[in-house]
């Protein structure tokens, strides 16, 4: 792929000459990579209006359908700035990990990623073809792509400018694997080895800039060293608005939108709490700030990072079911994290007194973890946070500050 248009700092005066521009997105799978991503994207738009620089339209991949546009439209309205691309999802639906053994994904990611990745270069070298929110469609140049943000990529995009987002980089987490003494027994270490050096050493490297949240998957390693001199930051997303709904006292289920993973969260029904869910299929049907209503005690849900942010700032007490053999090592990962800061507790089919019991002793350690991001960063903003090192970073600025910032959580970090 040739693009041409690209310079580091694409602003040189204080109203940038550039026709407008977009900004392609990628995520992983779920639904809170990708509302997080647009929410970043918008940041950076609020930020470059506010420099007197002219913002970017969006473009995000379509992978799933009326549900995505509809979740987008509750968060974003019916934004202007954002275009959905049908083709780039369907790509992405064929290799983002699904409910199924961990394994099978990566050796069908290993199967398509070089054919798909082709067909992506193909298309990004020629007109994308987008619809606003409204269902129009729209023809987009590739000359017109300005750069990429992309959450935790499954592939390249090829263009020179390009910012990742992540809670950890996935090639680590498949090394780890390979070098746990309990997961290495779960997968074909060869599987591992070959998705990590054919797919994820290739999509994670070669980025313009690499913004990675704490507290996340590898905060329990006090040891951990920068690997592609990632910029910390704090966790990524927006705290949670106060939520003021009359409701009764209960627990709020936090349902991914990955197939195959309702059934994890099941056993909630066992709790004899009213429920309260992002999407009414375990209890009543409320929008994710619901979390900080004064009725929610109890956060349940899956140890994905968006779920465990959310609870953690508003701090609600987060009950995670127990990772199970062959899932995303990331979810065994995030768990030690959990239990190291203090910031979770494991659902293993205690009795429900006990594991709220559990849960209850972890107020206090949520409101000390809120206490230090915000003495170390000074927000506990992580979208607003990596925005301003975006638009700085684009207007040229210089950013070794960010750059410099230790981690909040690792004592070696050079």
């Amino acid at each position: 792929m040739k693009y041409i248009f690209l310079y580091k700092n694409i602003y040189n005066t204080s109203k940038t000459t550039l026709d407008m521009k977009y900004i392609l997105t990628t995520f992983a799978e779920g639904n809170g990579p990708y509302v997080k991503t647009i929410g970043l994207t918008l940041a950076v738009n609020r930020e470059l209006e506010e420099r007197e620089l002219e913002p970017f339209k969006i473009i995000v991949p379509h992978i799933y359908g009326e549900k995505q546009k509809r979740i987008i439209e509750e968060e974003f309205g019916k934004n202007k700035d954002i275009y959905l691309d049908e083709f780039q999802g369907r790509i992405l639906k064929e290799v983002l990990f699904k409910g199924e053994h961990f394994q099978q994904n990566l050796e069908h990611l290993i199967e398509k990623h070089e054919p798909l990745q082709e067909k992506l270069f193909d298309y990004l070298n020629n007109s994308l073809s987008v619809t606003d929110l409204n269902g129009d469609e729209h023809k987009v140049k590739s000359s017109d792509i300005s750069l990429e943000l992309a959450h935790n990529p499954r592939f390249s995009s090829g263009l020179p400018l390009s910012f990742l987002i992540t809670e950890g980089y996935i090639s680590e987490i498949l090394q780890r694997t390979i070098d746990d003494p309990y997961l290495s027994g779960q997968f074909n270490p060869n599987v591992l080895r070959e998705a990590k050096e054919k797919v994820f050493d290739k999509s994670e490297t070669n980025r313009s800039l690499s913004l990675m949240s704490e507290p996340a998957i590898f905060s329990f390693d006090k040891e951990r060293k920068r690997l592609r001199g990632e910029i910390f930051t704090p966790p990524f997303t927006h705290p949670p608005k106060k939520n003021y709904e009359p409701a009764k006292d209960g627990m709020y289920v936090s349902v991914t939108g990955i197939e195959g993973l309702q059934p994890l969260l099941d056993c909630v029904r066992d709790f004899g709490m009213n429920l309260y869910s992002s999407n009414g299929n375990l209890g009543e049907r409320r929008h994710p700030d619901f979390v900080t209503n004064d009725a929610v005690k109890y956060v349940f849900a899956r140890s994905g990072w968006s779920s465990i942010w959310s609870a953690m700032l508003s701090e609600t007490p987060f009950i995670t079911p127990e990772y199970k053999d062959g899932d995303n090592p990331e979810i065994y990962f995030n768990q030690i994290t959990l239990r190291s800061l203090g910031i979770g507790v494991i659902y293993r089919g205690q009795s429900p007194e006990v594991i709220l019991e559990e849960a209850d002793s972890t107020r206090h350690q949520l409101h000390r973890i809120n206490e230090y991001l915000v003495q170390h960063y000074g927000t506990t903003d992580g979208i607003n946070y990596m925005a301003n090192v975006i638009a700085d970073y684009l207007e040229g600025k210089d950013i070794s500050g960010y750059q410099n910032k230790k981690s909040l959580f690792s004592n070696n970090t050079t």
